[in-house]
């Protein structure tokens, strides 16, 4: 009888091994296919943050790029933890030294665009195609680089405009590249009888953040009267983005902010990218109407700029409103900033 009973203890024991073996495999099993589930997930909204056209999207930038500690290649360059470089936005003073001969688009000098912020450093300043070797060279070594924004704030006033638009562009070419590197603006012109505003706003004709891979954009912002001129110089074969220097809209109410941004648009044309301080943002920080006009601008799908968000209230702030590149001095070693914890770039 004892046997009996030490036969059938046995047994059982038997059977609840085998039955929790089998829950250890399925439970392993099922870990195993969430853990499959949750990577799926990332790749998945990885790939959908990749569809969001460039006027969908936020990201860090640079404040006087030359002037940083971290050389603007390692500004660009895709680091961990995430507040550590990671900005998509460069930005370069320049001046012009007009050249004293005729010139060509393989022949214009490398002194004709010289970087310093203040005073014009002259023919013999460090020249604007310096900057652009060191971009090439990472680029060629980057080739599926997210697509990088170059500000040129042109400080010139003397000398008046010229042929501005071809000292810049042929510059660019000769110095920086043609197509295969530059995204220009003439090819937001799917209607080349349209201003670019319309394009944007109507045709919406911004590409993908995937689509710009290997890009760099080029935007023009400084001296107000030659940014003028240049947007509407035959604006659908130009090759930089016009940028225009814009105040907040200082209102409380949310309405008016809405009305004053809508006014803003339909009254520039030319522009589809806005550049605004950080000074006036703070000034105008307790106003929700003033925060709405940022807000409308991004929901209509204008590229806002701010310089100068040097703490972490400047940056949630900026965040908060709506800005497409909010630029820092503080490129590393400062948690808060970052744009996202795993990205170089979030939707606004």
């Amino acid at each position: 009888m004892k046997k009996i009973l030490l036969l059938s203890a046995l047994l059982m024991l038997c059977f609840s091994n085998c039955s929790d073996s089998e829950n250890c495999y399925n439970c392993d099993t099922t870990s195993a296919n969430d853990s499959e589930i949750v990577n799926s997930e990332d790749i998945s909204n990885r790939a959908t943050s990749d569809q969001l056209k460039y006027n969908q999207v936020m990201y860090k930038g640079s404040h006087n790029s030359y002037e940083r500690r971290e050389d603007i290649t390692e500004q660009i360059s895709n680091s961990s933890p995430a507040y550590q470089n990671n900005v998509l936005a460069l930005e370069l003073d320049i001046w012009r030294n007009t050249p004293s001969n005729s010139y060509t688009n393989t022949s214009i000098p490398a002194n004709t665009w010289v970087v310093n912020h203040w005073p014009h450093p002259g023919r013999y300043g460090k020249t604007l195609a310096s900057y652009f070797s060191k971009l090439k060279d990472w680029h060629n070594r980057n080739r599926n680089h997210l697509p990088i924004m170059i500000k040129l704030d042109v400080k010139s006033s003397n000398g008046g405009y010229q042929n501005f638009h071809e000292q810049i562009e042929w510059y660019l070419q000769r110095f920086l590249g043609d197509s295969d590197i530059i995204f220009k603006a003439q090819r937001i012109f799917k209607d080349p009888n349209r201003s670019i505003r319309h394009n944007v706003l109507y045709e919406n004709t911004w590409p993908s953040m995937n689509e710009l891979r290997g890009k760099f954009i080029i935007v023009l912002t400084g001296n107000g009267s030659w940014m003028d001129q240049y947007v509407r110089t035959n604006s659908r074969y130009r090759w930089a983005f016009g940028m225009k220097a814009q105040t907040i809209a200082n209102t409380d109410n949310t309405n008016s902010g809405i009305s004053q941004a809508n006014n803003t648009i339909d009254n520039t044309p030319n522009y589809v990218f806005y550049n605004f301080s950080m000074s006036d943002i703070n000034n105008k920080r307790n106003k929700a109407g003033s925060r709405e006009y940022a807000r409308q601008l991004a929901r209509r799908g204008m590229i806002t700029r701010v310089y100068s968000a040097n703490n972490r209230s400047e940056w949630e702030r900026c965040k908060s409103w709506k800005i497409s590149c909010i630029s820092t001095n503080k490129i590393k070693n400062h948690d808060w900033a970052k744009i996202d914890n795993n990205s170089m770039f979030i939707q606004r």
